[in-house]
Parts: C-alpha cells; sequence; structure tokens
C-alpha cells in the first residue's frame, strides 16, 4: 500500500492522505512537494512536477531543475 495526499482533484480530497492498494506511477507525483497533483509537469530533465511547483521553478530568475542543474 502506498499513502498519498492529493491536490486538484475536489475540496473534498484535497490535502487529504489518501492509501492506494497498487503503486502509483512516477508520473503522477511531484518530485519536489510529494504531492499527487491533477495537473504534472514533465520537463526536457524527466522529473515530475506539479503545476505549482514548476510555476515557481519558472519564476525563478533563472529557472533549471533543483536536481539536474
Amino acid at each position: 500500500m502506498v499513502e498519498a495526499t492529493l491536490m486538484g482533484f475536489s475540496g473534498f480530497l484535497d490535502w487529504r492522505p489518501l492509501t492506494f492498494l497498487k503503486p502509483l506511477p512516477r508520473a503522477w507525483t511531484c518530485d519536489i512537494c510529494g504531492l499527487m497533483s491533477q495537473a504534472t509537469v514533465v520537463p526536457e530533465c524527466l522529473h515530475v512536477f506539479c503545476s505549482d511547483c514548476y510555476q515557481r521553478l519558472l519564476d525563478k530568475e533563472s529557472p533549471k531543475c533543483p536536481w539536474t542543474s
């Protein structure tokens, strides 16, 4: 079983930790905040970000992946 916190699905489910019986695909979970987001972004570095974390990276003066920079 795997636990994940959801974001962007519904007011009832958002920010609630849920337990899943099967492992979640890597592309569903943000590599920065660990949330399972309805809107994920996979840039050319192939890391997975939720839209909020990705936008924060883009807003920096010199946006770059925190793991490949």
